[in-house]
């Protein structure tokens, strides 16, 4: 493992793990949630849990953990920094095998149609918290958007967007409105 302090750490022992494999429960507690929501900039994280299955691959010191994750987070929308409620089921899929002892030389062979190498383990232990909050990580929405906004970011009732341009550019004509009919001269 690492030095560094982890919001949502959960080791376990794969020497518990025979032929079958173990399915293992996390939560997140209250307060990694809010550890979480900091370290990923977001509103609020609700609720984060996961539900894996630890197993041996073949007979050596290869483990696969396969799960889904599952999470209600507020993100803000990118266009009016609105709250936005989210729901997140996400498969994870990683493995773990014994640390290498680093190679000495210079021939790095880098193949990216391969799956990711293994993250190393430490003994019989492997992080299983860590994993499953970058897999949240990448779940989440890039670029979340409240429901109600069209795809220009004005919400879908017209007397809101009227007023909104009403102030906003009194008298002056809209840019993408004359580049799309400049568009339409040249065809």
């Amino acid at each position: 493992m690492t030095d560094m302090e982890l919001e949502f750490s959960r080791v376990f022992d794969t020497g518990t793990v025979g032929r079958e494999a173990r399915t293992v429960e996390l939560k997140a507690s209250a307060a990694e949630c809010a550890a979480l929501a900091r370290r990923l900039d977001l509103e609020a994280v609700d609720a984060l849990s996961a539900s894996l299955h630890v197993a041996r691959v073949g007979r050596g010191p290869l483990f696969r953990v396969t799960g889904v994750l599952v999470a209600d987070v507020i993100q803000r929308c990118v266009v009016s920094l609105d709250p936005v409620a989210a729901h997140i089921e996400e498969p994870v899929d990683f493995r773990y095998a014994p640390a290498e002892e680093p190679k000495t030389g210079r021939d790095l062979t880098v193949d990216f149609d391969d799956q990711d190498p293994p993250e190393p383990m430490d003994g019989d232990l492997i992080e299983l918290g860590e994993p499953v909050a970058q897999f949240f990580s990448l779940a989440l929405d890039p670029y979340p958007q409240r429901p109600d906004l069209d795809k220009e970011g004005w919400p879908h009732d017209d007397s809101e967007r009227d007023g909104a341009t009403a102030t906003v550019n009194p008298g002056r004509e809209n840019p993408f409105e004359v580049l799309a009919a400049l568009k339409g001269k040249q065809e």
